[in-house]
């Protein structure tokens, strides 16, 4: 699966997909809270789910000189590592992802730590911590 294009943006079209991740997310139970106290959790949100996985969802309005959006969509599993979330919420999508390397995209395998959230196979878990600077998550 290709990630969804989210980002700074002037389309409609990935704002309203990340509205619509966030809504289709706390309709399925995950509870929301603002990321932030200055925000709405409609623009930045912090998403529980009852199994403790957890996104972050932006979907901001920008006012001013630029793009018109920023909207993102972040993922943790129960163990604390990051996931590609699935374009549209999809709750089995995402407890599969657990299982699936974010380098190599192999699928229903154990993955483990590389970095500070990253989720790795077993294959790619050497690969990728060497590219990493010595001691950068002890």
């Amino acid at each position: 699966m290709i990630p969804m294009d989210f980002g700074f943006s002037d389309d409609p079209a990935r704002h309203a997909a990340g509205i619509a991740w966030r809504d289709a997310a706390i309709a399925d139970g995950w509870a929301a809270h603002p990321a932030c106290p200055t925000e709405p959790v409609t623009s930045a949100a912090v998403l529980v789910h009852p199994e403790n996985y957890t996104a972050h969802v932006i979907t901001r309005v920008l006012a001013g000189p630029g793009y018109a959006y920023e909207t993102s969509v972040w993922v943790w599993g129960p163990d604390r590592l990051a996931l590609d979330p699935p374009n549209r919420y999809d709750m089995a999508a995402i407890r599969r992802a657990v299982r699936t390397c974010n380098y190599c995209g192999k699928t229903d395998c154990a993955t483990v730590r590389v970095g500070f959230a990253g989720r790795a196979c077993r294959t790619c878990q050497p690969v990728e911590e060497k590219r990493l600077a010595p001691g950068y998550y002890d």
